[in-house]
């Protein structure tokens, strides 16, 4: 028989005066706008490696104003044994989304599942209140493998001459690169990147 885990997620809070309810609409409500938003879910890999971790982000269309977190998204994790690990975990304010990582303990298929049951708002003298919906992302599948999956290659530092731009991926010549990126002006492919405004341009 699988076995079940479920947790509880600390949770961002709207701000004081417009309070979110999640779940059903609540009884006596009659929100000003309904929302039919759609539940989005993200892994950012689709194979990795025992004990290796995935970022999961999930998210709604449309987002919320920038006083409002939403509640409650209920996430559901299948692992290849039939383990479900069940949470829920509420959003920041505005983006209507929240992430986390997640460690794969074990070969096989895992089964990521995300369902949004539906957000009540009461209000503000800036927003009307209203109620988004309950919606269901589509889930996502993530292959976990016994063999190790490298991670990025390490760019070896040069020990000659070299010229600017540097390819951003050489990440680890970082300590000669002095503030690069930061107001970098080459360009890549004919392509101009950053440029450090001028004085003039500052004193418009």
């Amino acid at each position: 028989m699988a076995s079940v885990i479920i947790m509880t997620g600390a949770a961002p809070q709207a701000k004081a005066g417009d309070v979110a309810t999640g779940g059903a609409l609540p009884a006596g409500a009659t929100p000003a706008d309904t929302v039919q938003p759609v539940c989005e879910l993200s892994v950012n890999q689709n194979t990795v490696s025992v004990n290796q971790y995935v970022l999961v982000n999930a998210w709604l269309s449309p987002a919320v104003t920038a006083q409002r977190a939403v509640k409650t998204y209920i996430f559901t994790i299948t692992a290849p044994d039939g383990t479900k690990t069940i949470w829920n975990q509420d959003t920041e304010n505005a983006t209507a989304a929240t992430w986390f990582d997640y460690t794969l303990t074990m070969p096989g298929t895992y089964t990521f599942a995300c369902s949004f049951t539906g957000c009540y708002f009461n209000g503000t003298s800036a927003a009307n209140s209203a109620y988004y919906m309950p919606a269901v992302a589509k889930s996502v599948n993530i292959t976990c493998q016994q063999n190790m999956i490298s991670s990025w290659p390490a760019a070896q530092i040069p020990n000659g001459y070299w010229t600017r731009p540097v390819d951003f991926g050489l990440r680890e010549w970082w300590p000669i690169l002095g503030n690069y990126p930061d107001y970098y002006n080459g360009n890549t492919n004919g392509i101009p990147l950053l440029k450090r405004p001028s004085q003039q341009s500052l004193a418009k």
